[in-house]
């Protein structure tokens, strides 16, 4: 992507001299991994090795909110969030249409958003390419209000995001070991969501097991893995089936994971910058960046272009 000194600014020299604040999800999955991060004082080390002069906060996820709300209200230019999609799905949610900028270290368990931002996944480097990043105005997308920085999809990944939690705390499973658990079930006694899609003038009726949006062009090749070359290219991906059951949907998650997704005629993949959800149903089970929630039909999504400012290493780093 094309990121580097979009600003004219020196990248060493943009934090310099400016109110930093750092809200660190005290439970994010590599906080306990190593000295320099299972502690406030091993984590400010990493800062101040690195020249980052930040007020830091190692919270509890109850208090992520409260805290990011609060340093949305400061005086503070500059928020770092170190956590995990969810994290900074919320942070961008407070700072959206303000001028803050927005500092992501990768430090939950899929990292899809500091991936694509280009940032190392290695904590203690995100931390070094934080000192040398300049600030990028980026999109977000949105549903009825509420946003998204990756993706959010309807049918099987929500309810097995909901069925994991189940199986984790009845038979104390680890996530992964949960969520395939979850995912053979619900592939086994499959659900097929029935839709109206209305994008650009046009309608479709779908009967599929998942419909996918992504936040910007996601690659059919690389669905699985995420992958985005841009964060404002002013669109959202769409991805759905049409027709497939059981067998079909396991056959999507082989062509998926292979990169063969769009050799797929089943599948529809298209661009749009706004579409409307329809549905027969009085609730739907709608995923964001991973937290799931209930929302009442219908759906609007849309993508707000450069909706956020982000830090953003440069290519050389």
């Amino acid at each position: 992507m094309d990121q580097q000194k979009a600003w004219g600014l020196p990248t060493k020299k943009y934090l310099s001299g400016r109110k930093i604040v750092a809200i660190i999800n005290k439970e994010s999955g590599t906080v306990g991994e190593g000295t320099d991060l299972n502690s406030k004082t091993g984590l400010n080390h990493l800062f101040r090795d690195a020249g980052i002069q930040a007020d830091l906060h190692l919270v509890m996820p109850s208090l992520l909110e409260p805290e990011l709300r609060q340093a949305a209200k400061s005086d503070s230019e500059v928020i770092i969030i170190g956590g995990g999609d969810g994290s900074i799905n919320l942070a961008a949610n407070i700072i959206r249409g303000s001028h803050k900028v927005l500092g992501v270290l990768p430090m939950g368990t899929l990292n899809n958003f500091a991936r694509s931002l280009g940032m190392p996944d290695d904590v203690s480097e995100a931390v070094k390419a934080l000192a040398h990043s300049v600030p990028l105005s980026v999109d977000i997308g949105e549903v009825n209000g509420m946003v998204f920085v990756n993706n959010s999809s309807i049918g099987i990944y929500p309810e097995a995001v909901q069925m994991r939690e189940q199986y984790m705390e009845k038979f104390g499973l680890r996530k992964y070991t949960a969520m395939a658990m979850a995912f053979m079930t619900l592939v086994w006694d499959l659900r097929i969501f029935e839709l109206q899609i209305e994008t650009s003038g046009k309608e479709d009726f779908m009967k599929a097991p998942f419909l996918f949006l992504g936040n910007n062009l996601y690659d059919p090749q690389f669905l699985s893995y995420a992958k985005r070359e841009s964060l404002s290219d002013g669109a959202l991906s769409v991805f759905y089936p049409h027709g497939v059951g059981r067998f079909g949907l396991a056959r999507i998650a082989l062509m998926a994971f292979i990169g063969r997704l769009k050799d797929l005629p089943e599948m529809n993949i298209l661009e749009s910058a706004e579409l409307t959800v329809k549905s027969r149903l009085g609730w739907l089970r709608v995923s964001r960046d991973g937290e799931i929630g209930w929302l009442k039909p219908p759906l609007h999504y849309r993508i707000l272009p450069k909706a956020i400012n982000v830090l953003s290493p440069p290519k050389e780093l």
